[in-house]
């Protein structure tokens, strides 16, 4: 009896023996570090050219069954989106595309180059991206977020009228981005690192630091925010740099990131990240290494929805109410009141979300050969059907493998 006593309290002691890591609150000096870097550097234009290389794994049979589970996972949501009934010959599709074409593509890489200029201006932020993916025409991505608004704008020479999208955004749309910009992997992480944007605030989630030395400090925060669930971001900011982001980990359910700052400099009195690199490993099925290179710093200019370039009568699609709202571009956002009056002509009868809660994120893009997505219309979805069976997936060797970076 006594042996078997000390057996359960000596397992009972074990996590007494573990080495244990104590998160700390914030020291409010540096929380006040970070604010006044972020003010200073809020008036900039960064100029990066970031170059991309895009790896396909081998995959055994657990890599396809997870690739088919989040694509037909992703096809049925665009269904329901759409008003298909019947989502599963869009997820069957899904399946089938993904069993054929994944074992093919083990070895294949893909390179091409982004310019990105980044325009900040207080709490908002203009995004122009242009991609040179040979022997794809080059194509354009412009992005607008600020002031409780995110509006993204994709111009491709080879299709006419690809739908603009407007959402709405919690809080400063870059450090929720409740809806990703597109695959290039442009995250609040990005923004962090090659904007100077207040990491903190990113997700508006709760930070802890774990660790502390001469060089650095090292925080932690669970992230839960659309289709990112519990992911764990560890981030590390240099003492030497003034809080400069040098690291940051990301490690999710199926998938793992990393961005290291490599080169700084100076910007007035203010250290600044001027050469990065990012790794990433998608569910084992593929990787992405990115090199991005600062090319110029200026100041900014005053920017507002109107810097955006959208074409005339362009088609957007508009979910500041929730549920998309389509309609033609005519020079200026409807007002809320306006799009409500829109909505109670052509769905009478549809609740508002509660305002207090950021809207549902838009119907996710697809990726394309380009290197900048193209997203996907509701009214596409029920007569895309049969093409999507016969290979939307299969464009390009498995360009499905270029889905937005927030689904995960």
């Amino acid at each position: 009896m006594k042996r078997t006593m000390h057996f359960f309290l000596s397992l009972l002691a074990c996590p007494l023996l573990l080495p244990v890591v104590r998160a700390e609150e914030l020291p409010p000096k540096l929380a006040g570090a970070l604010r006044t870097r972020d003010q200073k550097l809020s008036q900039l234009t960064f100029d990066w050219k970031v170059s991309t290389t895009q790896t396909h794994l081998g995959l055994n049979s657990k890599g396809i069954t997870t690739a088919s589970e989040n694509i037909a996972r992703n096809a049925r949501k665009e269904a329901r989106r759409g008003g298909v009934t019947d989502a599963k010959i869009l997820a069957s599709a899904a399946d089938t595309s993904v069993r054929n074409i994944l074992p093919l593509l083990k070895g294949y890489e893909s390179h091409f180059s982004t310019t990105w200029r980044f325009t900040r201006d207080g709490d908002a932020m203009l995004i122009a991206g242009d991609t040179e993916r040979p022997p794809s025409p080059p194509n354009q991505v412009q992005a607008y977020y600020g002031h409780g608004i995110g509006f993204m704008v994709v111009n491709r020479a080879d299709i006419k009228d690809v739908p603009s999208y407007v959402w709405g955004c919690s809080g400063n749309c870059t450090q929720t981005l409740d809806k990703p910009d597109n695959d290039l992997s442009l995250t609040p992480e990005t923004f962090a690192m090659q904007t100077g944007t207040n990491p903190l605030a990113m997700y508006n989630a709760h930070w802890k630091l774990i660790a502390t030395t001469p060089q650095s400090w090292v925080l932690e925060a669970q992230v839960n925010h659309n289709d990112r669930v519990n992911d764990t971001v560890q981030m590390k900011l240099s003492r030497q740099y003034g809080g400069v982001p040098v690291e940051i980990h990301i490690k999710g359910d199926r998938w793992t990131a990393q961005y290291q700052a490599t080169r700084f400099a100076r910007q007035g009195n203010t250290w600044v990240c001027t050469e990065a690199q990012y790794f990433e490993d998608r569910w084992g099925i593929f990787t992405y290494r990115q090199k991005w290179q600062l090319k110029n710093i200026a100041a900014s200019k005053h920017i507002s929805i109107a810097s955006l370039k959208v074409a005339p009568r362009a088609t957007i699609f508009d979910y500041r109410l929730g549920n998309s709202l389509g309609y033609r571009w005519s020079g200026a956002l409807p007002s809320l009141t306006e799009l409500k009056k829109r909505r109670d002509i052509e769905r009478p009868g549809e609740l508002t979300p509660d305002p207090n809660k950021s809207s549902p994120a838009p119907a996710q893009p697809i990726s394309t050969s380009s290197g900048v997505t193209t997203p996907v219309s509701r009214s596409s979805v029920v007569g895309s059907v049969l093409p999507f069976a016969g290979g939307v997936l299969c464009i390009a060797g498995g360009v499905w493998m270029f889905k937005q970076r927030h689904t995960r």
